[in-house]
């Protein structure tokens, strides 16, 4: 078995490494057989802008919350947190007198 040429990390295993070297080597040896894989040359250019509209869009979806032009989501809760506190402090009172 040829040494261990591949850049595996320390903590694999001495199996781990065999099996690697193995696969490595199977696939030297059946370069020839193995079919590139056809390339589009308008494929990256297509995924390239897609991901910009699709960007572009999130961004247009978050731009007015960020910006203050719309609400933004929890402004009116401000008197139920106070309300739940308050609630929460009361029952805790309450509990300790009725425990005392």
């Amino acid at each position: 078995m040829p040494s261990d040429p591949l850049d595996l990390p320390p903590e694999a295993t001495p199996e781990d490494r065999r099996a690697s070297v193995v696969l490595a080597e199977a696939l030297r040896k059946h370069q020839d057989q193995i079919a590139p894989v056809s390339v589009d040359p308008g494929l990256d250019a297509r995924i390239l802008g897609e991901a910009r509209r699709r960007s572009e869009q999130l961004s247009g979806n978050r731009a007015p919350a960020l910006s203050g032009r719309a609400p933004a989501a929890g402004r009116d809760v401000g008197w139920l947190l106070w309300l739940s506190w308050a609630a929460a402090i009361g029952g805790a009172v309450a509990l300790w007198w009725f425990l005392r």
